[in-house]
């Protein structure tokens, strides 16, 4: 019978302990042994992290970090993945969560102003100074105060989201002053020249030119108006719809060096094409890419129609009654199918020229008017803010007035007849 070994066999080192030992040429290494996970073939599958340096110094700071990191967050920094990857994995995320528009909005900042700069650095090696970096090549373009700002946001939104996941324990963009804003004015018309562009809508035979300065609507939501939402009657516009397009994604497998595998550059002509819509929201489908979603805000408003607008929508009904109408648009081609964006800019663009103004003066000058002109005749803040659609608006008035009070429809008579003249 052999002898057996009295000596004691070491236990098992926890997860997230570590170890450090020093090799035969010197350098000092550590080691964090990570959770297995599981891989494709259902076998676990060790995890360590590791890091090698001649000073012993800067390897026990890095294993002291690295286990505060797992301790508070459950999790190890990943210290592979870029930061351009770590963006693509959250505008994905975004898309279940928010409009289409919005993720457009996201993917083009990052795209044009974030990514080229930091993409291509490790998500945790990101420090202040490459926040600092994205601003100043958009000052460096010279991009306004505001787009820099609203990079800034989204760039802090991006780490943000790593720290709540604990692939970061730390967000450097809020250790960087956000660039200054001004409040700054928008584009408002004069009386004189909000008359010229009715004038000028009319001649033409443009309606909704005339109805966006006296009903304060985004361009969006006139283009995505339908009948049943105007009441001609009672004198009222329910906003419910906004026109967008979405954006399709292929749903036939992954893109080689020769396309999709449908054969389709774009996704909406894809056989398993997908909306980019996010979860929950509402909407209405027409035809295309063309979709009617809510308000930006979310919900539905009453916007009161005055009597010079009540006369010219029900002109624009007679005059459109024998044209093919699908959906049930106000505003359409004449075979039924939606107004484009870019169609209603060069329809707005030419009356502007036509009415003695600069190509400068867009839709929205039509909004700032609205506004202004109501806030000129003490139109009460809140109602201003219902009739417009705003989220949040400065309340001059403690009381809460709905667009369909008495004090709204006097505004927006008053709007008329100041623009009627």
């Amino acid at each position: 019978m052999g002898l057996q070994s009295t000596a004691k066999r070491k236990p098992r080192r926890a997860y997230g302990e570590g170890s450090l030992t020093q090799r035969k040429d010197g350098l000092w290494v550590g080691r964090i042994e990570l959770e297995p996970v599981t891989g494709p073939d259902s076998k676990p599958r060790r995890r360590r992290l590791e890091k090698a340096s001649k000073s012993q110094r800067v390897v026990l700071e890095w294993m002291a970090k690295t286990k505060g990191d797992i301790a508070k967050t459950g999790r190890a920094a990943d210290p592979s993945i870029t930061f351009a990857a770590w963006t693509e994995q959250w505008l994905e995320r975004q898309s279940h969560r928010v409009r289409p528009s919005t993720v457009n909005g996201y993917r083009t900042v990052t795209a044009t102003w974030i990514v080229p700069v930091i993409g291509h650095k490790r998500l945790v090696k990101i420090t202040p100074a490459d926040v600092r970096a994205v601003v100043d090549r958009m000052r460096e373009a010279g991009k306004a105060a505001r787009t820099m700002h609203k990079a800034h946001t989204l760039l802090g939104g991006i780490l943000q989201t790593a720290v709540r996941d604990g692939v970061l324990t730390d967000n450097p963009q809020r250790r960087v002053e956000a660039p200054k804003t001004s409040s700054g004015t928008r584009g408002a018309l004069t009386k004189e020249q909000a008359t010229a562009i009715i004038t000028s809508a009319a001649a033409a035979g443009e309606t909704r030119a005339i109805a966006a300065l006296l009903t304060g609507m985004r361009r969006s939501e006139l283009l995505g108006l339908t009948w049943e939402a105007v009441n001609l009657p009672a004198g009222e516009i329910t906003v419910a719809w906004q026109l967008r397009d979405i954006t399709y994604r292929h749903g036939c497998g992954t893109k080689t060096g020769d396309g999709w595998p449908c054969g389709h550059r774009k996704g909406m002509h894809c056989p398993g094409g997908k909306t980019t819509m996010p979860d929950g929201l509402d909407a209405r489908h027409l035809t295309g890419v063309w979709w009617l979603l809510p308000p930006k805000t979310g919900k539905t408003r009453t916007v009161p129609i005055d009597a010079a607008l009540g006369a010219v929508l029900r002109r624009h009904l007679a005059d459109t009654a024998d044209q093919p109408n699908p959906h049930g648009l106000v505003w359409h081609r004449t075979d039924g199918s939606p107004v484009l964006t870019i169609e209603d800019a060069n329809i707005w663009r030419r009356i502007v020229v036509a009415a003695g103004l600069p190509e400068t003066v867009t839709p929205h000058w039509a909004r700032h008017t609205v506004a202004t002109l109501l806030m000129e005749r003490k139109v009460d803040t809140k109602v201003v803010g219902e009739i417009l659609g705003h989220a949040r608006i400065e309340t001059t008035r403690g009381t809460y007035q709905h667009v369909s009070s008495e004090l709204a429809r006097a505004g927006m008579a008053a709007l008329g007849e100041l623009v009627a003249g």
